[in-house]
C-alpha cells in the first residue's frame, strides 16, 4: 500500500507539470514583474512633489502680489492649491508608471500620439470633476458640486488637457534620459569587455611568441654542446615564466617588475650570444611603482638583435634608454643595423604590442621605428598612468 503522503506528492507533482506558467500553487496568477514596474525611485516621488508644491507656492506668490484677483479667503485658497497639488502629483507617478515602457518615441510614435491625446482628454475630464468637488469642499458645503463646475468652466477643461499632455511630455523626457543613459553604461560597458578581451588575446598570442624565441635560444647552447650556460638559461627561462604566471590577466604592473623581467630576458640571450651581444640599458627618472604595459621591453629587445650585426658575425650593439617626460614615460631602444638585417616589418611582437597600447591608451600613444645613420630605432611613448 502507498502512503496517503506518497499520493499526495504524486498529485502534487502532476499539477506542478500542468501548472502554466505564472500561476502559483494556489491558482493565483504570479505577476513577478508587477511590483517592480510599479516601483517609482524616490529622487522621482522628490522632484514631482517639489515641482507641484513649488506651483502652488507660485500662486500664492502671485496671490500676494495682486490680492484683487483673488477674492476668496487664504484658508480656502490654500486649501484648494493644495488638492490641485496633490491631483497632479499622483497623475505624475501614475504617468510615470504608464510611460516606462510606453514611449511617445520611434515606433510608438504613431500609435503614443491618438493613446495620449485621448488619455489626456480623460484626465482633463477627471480634473474637471475633481474641481468641482474641491470648490464645493473648500466652500464648506455653500457651493454645490455643480456649481462648482459651472464656477470651473471650460476653461479648466482646457488647462486640465493641456497639464495632462505636460506631465505625458514630462514622463517621456524623464525615461528617454534613463534609457540614453543605461544605453551609455552599457556600451562603456560593452567597449571594455572588448579591450579586456583584446589585450587576453593578445597576451595569449605573445606569450607563446616569447616563449618559442626563449626555448630557440637554449636549443642553440644545446646544440653548441655548452651545457653550462644551458642550465643557467634554462633556470632563467623559469625565472621569466614564472614571472609571467605572476601576473595572471592584469594589463600592467610596476616599472620594477618589468625592468627586472627585461634584465632576466637580457642575461638569457647574453647566454646565447656571449661577448657578442652588448646591451646597455639606461633609466632616468622613472618611478619603480609606474605602471607599465606587461613585456614591454622584450618584444623591443628581440627585435633589436633580430636587425642587429650578428648573422653578419660582428657584434651587436643594443642601447635601451626609459625615461620620464612629465606624465609620460618614452621607451627607445636602438642597434647597429647589419648588412643583411632581417625584413624591415614590425613582426609579430611590434604589432602586438602597437595593439596593445592602442587597445590600453587609444591614440594617446606613439610606437615609431626609423634609422638615423647606422642605427635602427624603435620608440614609444605613452602615459604613466592607465
Amino acid at each position: 500500500m502507498r502512503s496517503p503522503k506518497a499520493t499526495w506528492d504524486e498529485h502534487q507533482d502532476r499539477w506542478d507539470e500542468r501548472r502554466p506558467s505564472g500561476v502559483d500553487s494556489g491558482g493565483r496568477r504570479r505577476h513577478p514583474d508587477a511590483m517592480r514596474s510599479l516601483r517609482v525611485p524616490r529622487a522621482v516621488l522628490l522632484a514631482v512633489a517639489l515641482f507641484w508644491i513649488g506651483s502652488a507656492f507660485a500662486d500664492a506668490a502671485a496671490r500676494q502680489l495682486d490680492p484683487d484677483a483673488f477674492r476668496s479667503p487664504w484658508g480656502h485658497f490654500v486649501s484648494k492649491r493644495a488638492l490641485i497639488a496633490a491631483f497632479w502629483m499622483l497623475t505624475s507617478v501614475l504617468a510615470f508608471v504608464y510611460y516606462r515602457d510606453r514611449p511617445i518615441t520611434g515606433a510608438n510614435l504613431r500609435r503614443s500620439i491618438p493613446t495620449t491625446t485621448a488619455l489626456a482628454l480623460a484626465v482633463s475630464g477627471l480634473f474637471f470633476a475633481y474641481l468641482g468637488g474641491v470648490l464645493h469642499l473648500v466652500s464648506g458645503g455653500a457651493r454645490t458640486w455643480a456649481q462648482g463646475l459651472a464656477i470651473a468652466g471650460p476653461v479648466e477643461i482646457l488647462y486640465g488637457f493641456l497639464t495632462a499632455w505636460q506631465v505625458a511630455i514630462g514622463a517621456n523626457a524623464y525615461h528617454y534620459y534613463v534609457r540614453m543613459m543605461d544605453e551609455r553604461r552599457a556600451g562603456e560597458r560593452l567597449e571594455t569587455q572588448l579591450r579586456e578581451t583584446k589585450l587576453m588575446l593578445f597576451r595569449a598570442q605573445l606569450e607563446p611568441h616569447f616563449l618559442f624565441n626563449a626555448l630557440n635560444s637554449i636549443a642553440a647552447l644545446v646544440r653548441l654542446d655548452r651545457k653550462e650556460p644551458a642550465i643557467e638559461a634554462l633556470s632563467r627561462l623559469s625565472h621569466l615564466l614564472r614571472g609571467v604566471l605572476e601576473v595572471g590577466s592584469q594589463r600592467v604592473m610596476p616599472w620594477h617588475w618589468e625592468n627586472e623581467f627585461s634584465e632576466t630576458y637580457i642575461a638569457l640571450q647574453k647566454l646565447r650570444f656571449g661577448d657578442d651581444l652588448d646591451v646597455r640599458f639606461a633609466v632616468d627618472g622613472v618611478p619603480p611603482d609606474a605602471p607599465v604595459p606587461i613585456l614591454l621591453l622584450q618584444p623591443l629587445i628581440e627585435n633589436a638583435i633580430r636587425h642587429g650585426p650578428l648573422e653578419d658575425g660582428e657584434r651587436c650593439e643594443v642601447s635601451i634608454h626609459v625615461h620620464a617626460r612629465g606624465a609620460r614615460i618614452r621607451v627607445e631602444v636602438g642597434n647597429v643595423v647589419g648588412k643583411h638585417p632581417a625584413p624591415r616589418s614590425k613582426g609579430l611582437g611590434l604589432s602586438n604590442l602597437a595593439a596593445r597600447l592602442h587597445s590600453m591608451y587609444g591614440d594617446d600613444f606613439e610606437l615609431s621605428h626609423a634609422v638615423a645613420g647606422e642605427r635602427f630605432v624603435v620608440a614609444a611613448e605613452f602615459p604613466a598612468c592607465t
